[in-house]
């Protein structure tokens, strides 16, 4: 009788303290690259191409799922964008301007680190841009 009323409390106990640990991570719990980061750059001028035009990295979750771009502000001028990775680049969204929302060619698999590129054309300055973007 003992071992049957052990063995239930041992079972109830570890039934609660796992109900419990869920519940405080699900507040937290998000898809990966499916929430929209804010980013602000300073894109290089004259088709410049570095890290100084790249957002920051998402995890992808949907191999192949678009990205979405959400553009603030472009201070007036027309960018190009495009998804890169370690895995492979997505094509160039020409034209990108602000106040718009754009999906982004994103051709990456699942597990990907993937960030945003953004390139001025030849003979631009450099533009400073800011929005909000995910990898799915």
């Amino acid at each position: 009788m003992f071992k049957k009323k052990f063995l239930v409390g041992s079972l109830t106990t570890a039934l609660l303290l796992t109900g419990g640990i869920s519940a405080a991570f699900a507040s937290d719990f998000q898809v990966l690259g499916t929430d929209y980061q804010s980013f602000s750059l300073v894109v290089p001028g004259n088709n410049v191409n570095d890290s100084r035009g790249e957002t920051g990295s998402q995890t992808k979750s949907t191999s192949g799922a678009q990205a979405g771009l959400q553009m603030n502000s472009t201070g007036g001028s027309s960018l190009d964008v495009r998804t890169e990775s370690p895995n492979g680049d997505g094509s160039w969204k020409d034209g990108v301007t602000s106040s718009e929302t754009y999906a982004i060619n994103s051709p990456q698999l699942s597990g990907s680190d993937v960030h945003l590129q953004f390139s001025t054309g030849l003979l631009q300055g450099p533009v400073t841009v800011t929005g909000n973007w995910r990898s799915n």
